[in-house]
């Protein structure tokens, strides 16, 4: 009977001490997981979604593979990711697939015929200051066409109420003696196959994929000719080989009259309502109070336009063709 006593007393000990063993916890350590603290496993491979030198950023995120990776947008669905020179065959930068050696040309249609006529207006505009009927020249000023807000030399200078302004218009400028009518040119180009895979740490839906290098930009192609999708406005048809059938005809140039308006301002970036608006088309009377023209802005217009646009005809046709989209 003593003998169960000292038992009972033993058990009652063992079981009080247990209870005072701590509860054993896991804490997470800087790119570990619940699982447990995060392994190194050497130096960052850019394009494998693991942090695997566990300083917490993924593959872009982390500066290791800042010279040799960008984020870009995901190819969408049907449609691969390339490397894409149009008009020269370097080797294809580091990361990405094969080469192959195609013939591209500039957008997706048949033929894009060009009608260069030359510029617009381009000659300075001088604000004179005369009588009523703007015939006098009272102390001018020449005014730069440019865009955006323009400022006069210094402080400005003063404008009196009730003087006639008049602009001088600017001169015409001449059309192309021979405007350029002819298709986009087949070029000798080279498409590199997409990289084996993209990683992450990128905002949104983009990818972690190579750089693009020497004189290659990152595209989408697929097989076929087809419009591009969102996000790649830029196509190029290509192809192994190409038969360019195609041609233009007509774009004839004619000039058309040069006009400028002009905004006097009394205020240096252009701010509020102007003081005065001034056409070279027409005389301008001045009916505001004095003010001081401190800057202006200018708007031309005129110059040599497209009379006739030109006309395209024939095709081009390609081997083993495919759309190229690019940004």
């Amino acid at each position: 009977m003593a003998g169960a006593v000292v038992l009972a007393a033993l058990l009652a000990a063992w079981i009080a001490s247990c209870s005072s063993i701590p509860e054993l916890t896991f804490i997470e350590q800087e790119g570990g997981t619940e699982a447990g603290p995060c392994l190194p496993t050497g130096r960052e491979i850019c394009d494998d979604g693991i942090d695997n030198d566990c300083d917490g950023r993924v593959d872009c995120a982390d500066s290791a593979c800042e010279s040799g990776f960008a984020c870009v947008d995901p190819a969408p669905a049907d449609w691969s990711l390339v490397a894409f020179a149009d008009d020269s065959r370097p080797s294809c930068p580091e990361g990405f697939g094969a080469g192959a050696d195609i013939r591209t040309a500039r957008g997706i249609g048949d033929a894009a015929c060009a009608c260069n006529c030359g510029g617009g207006c381009t000659a300075d505009v001088e604000l004179a200051f005369g009588d009523a009927a703007c015939a006098g020249s009272g102390s001018p000023r020449d005014l730069d066409v440019g865009s955006g807000c323009q400022r006069f030399f210094g402080n400005g200078f003063e404008v009196s109420a009730n003087v006639s302004r008049r602009l001088a218009p600017p001169a015409g400028s001449s059309c192309a003696a021979n405007p350029s009518s002819a298709p986009t040119p087949v070029e000798n180009g080279r498409v590199c196959a997409a990289p084996a895979r993209v990683g992450g740490g990128c905002a949104g839906a983009q990818v972690c994929a190579p750089r693009s290098r020497g004189g290659y930009e990152i595209c989408v192609a697929r097989q076929g000719a087809s419009g591009c999708p969102a996000g790649f406005p830029e196509g190029h048809r290509a192809g192994t080989n190409a038969n360019d059938a195609r041609a233009c005809s007509g774009c004839t140039c004619t000039r058309s009259a040069c006009t400028a308006d002009v905004k006097l301002y009394d205020s240096v970036g252009c701010n509020g309502a102007p003081s005065l608006e001034a056409s070279a088309a027409s005389c301008t009377p001045g009916t505001n109070p004095a003010f001081r023209a401190r800057a202006y802005t200018m708007t031309v217009a005129g110059g040599c336009v497209v009379a006739t646009p030109p006309t395209a005809s024939g095709s081009l046709d390609l081997t083993d063709e495919r759309t190229i989209c690019c940004k």
